[in-house]
């Protein structure tokens, strides 16, 4: 990442991640957010997606599949 930037990296983390749409549950600094893979930023944050259209970046934190 240092030679090429980040996304080199982030196209082969998104190969290898679970689908989009998987149910997956964040413990961060913020609490508890639950929700669905929406894919990994552009600066490497997680990003969770709602049934409401809305979503969420999570940059640091435990995440686990659960419900969503």
């Amino acid at each position: 990442w240092r030679a090429h930037g980040f996304a080199p990296v982030r196209r082969r983390w998104l190969a290898a991640a679970h689908p989009p749409g998987t149910a997956l549950v964040a413990e961060a600094g913020e609490g508890r957010v639950a929700g669905r893979f929406g894919g990994i930023a552009e600066d490497g944050a997680l990003i969770l997606s709602f049934a409401d259209g809305t979503t969420h970046s999570v940059r640091a934190g435990d995440v686990m599949l659960g419900a969503g």
